[in-house]
């Protein structure tokens, strides 16, 4: 009779990258050990906060080291591989962001979209003002934008890819929009005639991304 033999496969795990007392993080799944106790399993929630919190700082700051030191290369290397698995626009921002505001100005208790709203503010001064009313007001970002809306603060009259930068402002508008819509009901739940307006909107950007992408050639 023949011996039939039992492969058994257990994801990558990804060990020592991410850490966290009794529990073991595969690129599928996060894997808890039987008889941790609560308190443990409160430190493993703040942990993933954090590391959520984070992720565009660590993305953007290893950008800036890249592009310090090794120049051309730096980009090569980047438009040959899909490292962060990020669009470009997501990575630009994260670069764009971190290089503006440099770690001793940032604030722990601010998320990255609070930095990014005041990033582009003209004077330092005028970033770090904003930044320090966002955490003693406790300011969240549509408030901080709004506010800085009101004054008037004025940005920057120049970037080096200023259309991409507008580009990118205007979809992260509609994604939050649409995240903020559907907490309130999914989407799947609107009306026909709104999800087939709203569709239709949406319709020219669908275009525009094919033609970027060489799908519809000149036309």
């Amino acid at each position: 009779m023949a011996t039939v033999t039992t492969v058994t496969t257990e994801p990558a795990r990804i060990d020592g990258i991410i850490t966290a007392p009794r529990a073991r993080f595969t690129l599928t799944g996060m894997v808890i050990e039987p008889g941790t106790t609560i308190e443990q399993w409160m430190e493993m929630g703040s942990k993933l906060r954090v590391m959520h919190k984070s992720l565009m700082w660590w993305i953007g700051d290893w950008l800036c080291y890249g592009e310090g030191s090794f120049g051309e290369k730096y980009s090569q290397a980047l438009d040959m591989s899909d490292a962060t698995g990020y669009s470009i626009g997501t990575v630009r921002m994260a670069h764009d962001v971190s290089m503006r505001i440099e770690p001793a100005r940032r604030i722990e208790s601010l998320s990255f979209t609070h930095h990014l709203e005041v990033a582009f503010l003209k004077d330092k001064r005028e970033q770090d003002k904003w930044l320090k009313l966002a955490r003693d007001a406790d300011l969240s970002v549509s408030e901080l934008r709004m506010e800085i809306r009101r004054t008037g603060a004025q940005h920057e009259a120049e970037r080096g890819d200023s259309a991409q930068w507008t580009i990118t402002r205007g979809i992260q508008e509609i994604i939050r929009w649409f995240e903020a819509e559907s907490a309130k009901q999914p989407i799947a739940e609107w009306s026909q005639a709104r999800r087939e307006a709203i569709a239709g909107d949406l319709l020219p950007l669908v275009r525009y991304r094919e033609a970027l992408l060489g799908k519809l050639g000149d036309s």
